[in-house]
């Protein structure tokens, strides 16, 4: 579902800016989109 495909990216997005909090959310979304 949809909600499910947001939680797992918030879930990726969240663990990006832990590690790679210098990185922009635009790469971050790229990088989902990209999969």
């Amino acid at each position: 579902t949809v909600e499910r495909v947001l939680d797992i990216a918030n879930v990726l997005f969240h663990l990006e800016q832990v590690e790679h909090p210098q990185r922009s959310k635009k790469a971050v979304w790229h990088k989902l989109l990209s999969k």
